[in-house]
């Protein structure tokens, strides 16, 4: 039997004390606890993917890094602030304006694209995502990559879903609504049947 006592949600880093993602909130949507049965041969799956993964008490189960690890890219060197000084300036444009290079200038009105004007866009781009996100500077800038809570969001989680319903050849495309309520009337029905046949 399993137990749910709790909920996450998925929150902006305004709505969360430490500035991630998720809320582990004490208490579910309705405040009850729920409880469900999974089938034996569920269990043990469960139990061995505990074991294999090195999962201890108070762990998620079925952290991110398990089903959705991010892929390391191979990344363009950064180029340092001399380096950037030495690119000197765009050629002159037909108005005769040139544009330093790895500045506004030179990579929205010159249409610059080399090393030093791409490193800038990203590092703009990267600015105003956190701005947006209210991930401003914080432990992102420090190099983590991942809410280090490690829970799934929608978007992750519909993507590994889909894959999995793809692979399973199923006569149409299920939802995790579907299914869970398909296993609530199977087990409730041999529930039903065991009881019958006992009487």
């Amino acid at each position: 039997m399993l137990t749910v006592s709790k909920s996450t949600v998925e929150v902006t880093a305004d709505f969360h004390p430490d500035g991630y993602r998720f809320l582990t909130r004490q208490y579910t949507k309705n405040g009850e606890h729920r409880r469900m049965k999974i089938d034996a041969e569920v269990a043990d799956m469960v139990r061995e993917h505990i074991a294999v993964n090195s999962i201890g008490p108070g762990q998620l189960i079925f952290p991110i890094r398990l089903f959705a690890a991010r892929t390391v890219a191979a990344r363009r060197e950064r180029m340092s602030e001399a380096e950037m000084e030495a690119l000197g300036y765009t050629d002159p444009l037909p108005t005769g304006k040139q544009y330093k290079h790895g500045t506004l200038g030179a990579y929205v009105t010159a249409k610059c694209r080399c090393p030093g004007c791409m490193q800038w866009s990203a590092d703009y781009g990267r600015s105003r995502k956190r701005q947006k996100t209210g991930r401003a500077e914080r432990e992102w800038s420090a190099g983590l990559r991942r809410d280090p809570t490690e829970y799934m969001g929608k978007h992750t989680w519909y993507r590994i879903w889909n894959s999995a319903v793809q692979e399973a050849n199923l006569p149409f495309r299920y939802t995790p609504y579907q299914v869970r309520h398909t296993h609530v009337i199977c087990t409730a029905s041999s529930w039903v049947r065991d009881v019958s046949s006992a009487a």
